[in-house]
């Protein structure tokens, strides 16, 4: 709605005001209320301020699909590294066992070798005992 400085100063002077006074009041209304935004500045703030909105919107997500792209190479590199480390620990639990199993069939061989000395050693022991006893009784 436009400002009537018109009307403006008739009602002042109406109401007993002087007219320059009036006047100086209307002239200072006038100025100020072309200071104020009108519908369509407002109208125009908001387009640009969707429009704003709509390519910070844009600016983040492209920020957002670089972030997961930085995260999911990392995250691949790291399944890629800990793979290759399971993979060396396998080989050294599989040279661990083998070893293991060569340590454990020359310890058998040794403790078999032990036992069959022992037996022959008894089997001595026992052949001269039961000779001993036998010469004892035809004595």
């Amino acid at each position: 709605m436009p400002f009537d400085k018109g009307k403006f100063v008739s009602d002042f002077t109406e109401s007993g005001m002087e007219e320059a006074q009036a006047e100086l009041l209307a002239e200072n209304q006038a100025v100020m209320l072309g200071q104020l935004a009108s519908k369509q500045d407002l109208e125009d703030m908001r387009t640009g301020f969707l429009a704003e909105q709509v390519g910070l919107s844009h600016e983040i997500d492209g920020k957002i699909d670089e972030a997961t792209s930085a995260v999911r190479r990392e995250v691949n590199e790291q399944i890629q590294k800990t793979r290759l480390l399971i993979d060396d620990v396998q080989i050294d639990v599989r040279k661990t066992e083998a070893h293991l199993e060569g340590v454990m069939k020359t310890g058998f061989q040794t403790i078999d070798r032990k036992f069959s000395v022992l037996a022959v050693s008894n089997t001595t022991i026992i052949l001269a005992v039961m000779g001993f006893m036998a010469f004892l009784f035809r004595g």
